[in-house]
């Protein structure tokens, strides 16, 4: 009954599942985390600015950090929790005291920054612009405009391009909301299919030149907005509705390790490259190919029928045992390449000892594998005969095989039209058990997760 929240088992069935030759991994968590120095003071002249509590302090971002963190197993049953992540580190660009760039000539002017990984691209939330970007020395001309210190803008990479290089980094600007541009958002928020901002500050907020004090100083029109918008792509954005709580999660960086400082943010949407497909058609061992035989009805036990229909006997009888392990001719192989391969060329394998109902209860679905040189099939705990007009099919094509053999010019004719004639009227027997017990008839025997099969040739 705990089946489906055993990690055992949710592991296996994972589409991030990650199969090696003698190990499995499932991607367990992804995460970003990002290396930056605070500097006070740089070396140049401050100027004429006042009321400018942040004109010292500058953060430089070093680098960014990708971390892969799995849970692995080498048996299928028993999973290693306690891995270190695989990290690679990506360098940013350099500060440019002569002709800075998005990062500034000194650094960002605030420690209040997001970087964070979404739909394979990586965004950076800078919030504040420095004067000393404009101005080395600190001094900007009474003459000049009024200086907008807050930072709408955004910016963009492509995951997997040099981050390092800031010519790859695209500019973007964050929308604005009845005219008024937005000065600071206050949250970011993912359901891992959009990214969203709620409730920012809009307005003005800029440095004035004062001519009757001579300095610089601050003045702000600022209105509070409890309003949210989203993007899908990271560019375009529009206004929305944040999802229910249960389906959003905050994207909050966080600072740990002092005084090396770090910010951390989930990898969101993040997708791994390696791992297998979750119903592989086929898979290959020692040069030949194998899959199973998926039907929408039960396979009738082959080899019992061929031999009573050598006897020249007309009468086989379905037993429950023969339905529960009606899978076991549902696993075929192939030595030619499955994309080059006809029907003729896959060809049934019957099994050499005895086999338990969860064989013929699960093979005609469930991930098919190789694994420590066997070939590993998963349980298929959602498997249903679709039964629609199968049992009628079957008995039509019993009974014209049955005429067939009744007027049969030779007896090889006649072992072969008895042999379909037992075939199809068996698998109408099996179809009317079913029908009659319903799919919970196909439960195992125990519950389990999988099952191998040791090819010998």
């Amino acid at each position: 009954m705990d089946l489906e929240d055993a990690d055992y088992w949710t592991n296996l069935i994972s589409d991030k599942l990650v199969i090696e030759p003698n190990k499995v991994k499932v991607l367990s968590e992804a995460y970003t985390t990002s290396k930056f120095i605070g500097i006070y003071n740089p070396d140049f002249k401050k100027g004429n600015i006042v009321n400018y509590s942040m004109s010292g302090t500058f953060i430089i971002i070093k680098s960014f950090i990708e971390n892969i963190k799995y849970v692995e197993s080498d048996d299928l049953i028993n999973w290693n929790y306690y891995l270190n992540p695989i990290t690679k580190e990506y360098n940013m660009p350099n500060t440019n005291h002569i002709n800075p760039n998005f990062l500034g000539r000194y650094g960002i002017n605030t420690d209040e920054y997001f970087i964070v990984y979404f739909k394979e691209k990586i965004f950076l939330y800078t919030k504040y612009k420095s004067i000393f970007d404009e101005h080395p020395d600190g001094n900007r001309d009474p003459s000049k405009p009024p200086f907008d210190y807050y930072n709408n803008e955004y910016y963009i990479i492509d995951y997997g391009k040099d981050m390092s290089d800031a010519k790859n980094w695209t500019t973007n600007y964050f929308p604005d909301y009845n005219n008024e541009k937005l000065l600071v958002t206050m949250y970011f928020h993912t359901d891992n299919e959009k990214l969203y901002f709620s409730q920012g500050l809009f307005g003005d907020n800029k440095f004035v030149y004062n001519e009757k004090s001579g300095n610089w100083s601050s003045e702000a029109s600022i209105k509070y907005q409890n309003i949210c918008f989203s993007t899908e792509g990271g560019i375009n954005w529009k206004a929305d509705t944040l999802p229910s709580s249960d389906k959003l999660t905050d994207i909050r960086s966080y600072v740990f390790s002092y005084p090396n400082f770090e910010f951390r943010n989930n990898m969101i949407g993040y997708e791994e490259p390696n791992a297998a497909p979750l119903e592989p058609s086929y898979t290959e061992l020692n040069g030949k190919y194998y899959r199973t035989f998926n039907t929408t009805y039960p396979i009738p036990p082959i080899k019992e029928i061929m031999e009573t229909a050598n006897k020249l006997e007309t009468n086989f009888t379905i037993t429950e045992e023969h339905i529960k392990k009606s899978g076991a001719y549902q696993l075929q192989v192939s030595s030619v390449n499955p994309n080059n391969a006809q029907e003729s060329d896959w060809v049934s394998i019957v099994p050499k000892n005895e086999i338990n109902s969860v064989v013929g209860w699960e093979s005609g679905g469930g991930n098919l594998f190789t694994f420590n040189n066997k070939i590993v099939r998963l349980a298929d705990y959602d498997r249903e005969f679709q039964i629609n007009n199968q049992y009628e099919n079957a008995l039509n094509l019993s009974q014209k095989y049955y005429n067939m053999l009744k007027t049969a010019p030779t007896m090889e004719d006649y072992k072969r039209y008895n042999y379909y004639f037992l075939y199809y009227k068996a698998v109408a027997d099996m179809i009317k058990i079913i029908k009659d017990k319903g799919n919970a008839y196909f439960m195992p025997d125990k519950v389990c997760t999988h099952y191998t099969f040791e090819v010998v040739n």
